[in-house]
């Protein structure tokens, strides 16, 4: 998905436009409010309404010096599966890594630039995965704004205490 806030992969009929929408307008204040202090950010709500669409509308326009990640979450990820989206996520030249070691040592370099990491399906995460996440964002070499969504990403969330209480914001 790529690099860039642009909406690719929101498939409209012909002539139908996005349209900035209050919740809309209201993802993006919450997605710049967690960019302005590199915090988090949950997005979620019923499947279809529009979740995924509003966190694309909200960062096709970032600041200058920031990046956008999308990192798209598996069917019943491992920690070891969420290290390597990541990784391919973030268009990492050359191969994966064979210890997670090196892995987490070039994804944490390539986070030390500003950029907004997008989980998108976090609704998925098992607690291991969360906490892979959370230990990429605490890194004190990064420099991320995490973005959770997806329908009942809330729910996964409650399952790490310690990371669900440090979102600034949830929609």
């Amino acid at each position: 998905m790529g690099e860039s806030g642009a909406l690719a992969c929101v498939a409209l009929p012909a002539g139908a436009q996005l349209v900035g929408t209050s919740s809309v307008r209201a993802v993006a204040e919450a997605v710049g409010q967690v960019m302005a202090t590199q915090g988090a950010v949950c997005v979620f709500g019923d499947p279809g309404r529009g979740k995924t669409a509003a966190v694309r509308m909200a960062l096709r326009e970032v600041p200058p010096g920031w990046k956008v990640t999308w990192a798209p979450v598996p069917v019943r990820p491992s920690v070891a599966g969420m290290r390597r989206v990541v990784f391919d996520a973030l268009a990492l030249a050359g191969r994966f890594p064979h210890t997670s070691a090196l892995a987490d040592a070039a994804v944490a370099e390539a986070l030390g630039e500003a950029r907004v990491l997008v989980v998108d399906q976090a609704q998925r995460l098992s607690v291991p995965c969360l906490e892979y996440l959370q230990s990429l964002w605490d890194h004190p070499g990064t420099r991320i704004t995490l973005v959770l969504c997806g329908a009942g990403s809330e729910r996964a969330l409650s399952r790490l205490p310690q990371l669900a209480s440090r979102i600034g914001s949830s929609m």
